[in-house]
């Protein structure tokens, strides 16, 4: 037990150089990875997925530069969340009190009325 220290535990694995760049290799793949994922399920839901590109930007390491993208993602702001409960929220209360023919009848008196 008297030799035992930091290297055995692995704490001291990061000090020769050789993890930090299969680490930022692994990590880059798992961006474009996550990426892909994103958009695929925004595509099969229908949704366009607004991305806005900042210019690339350049990571100097001791050994050799990496290029990194940011990606910024719009997501809805608290008010329209909001908005969009209280919209589901009134569905559901319409659909287990006002009977079809009436939210038929509703419905198309928006239509005509453009609302």
């Amino acid at each position: 037990m008297r030799d035992v220290d930091a290297d055995y535990y692995g704490y001291r694995d990061d000090d020769d150089g050789i993890l930090e760049p299969l680490e930022m290799e692994a990590e880059l793949k798992a961006i474009e990875e996550l990426e892909h994922e994103i958009r695929t399920k925004l595509e099969q839901k229908g949704k366009a997925l607004e991305v806005f590109e900042d210019a690339e930007e350049t990571k100097e390491d001791e050994s050799e530069s990496v290029k990194v993208k940011n990606y910024f993602i719009q997501v809805p702001s608290q008010e329209e969340i909001e908005q969009r409960i209280i919209e589901r929220k009134k569905k559901q209360l319409m659909d287990i009190y006002v009977s079809p023919a009436i939210s038929h009848e509703e419905s198309e008196a928006r239509q005509l009325l453009g609302i």
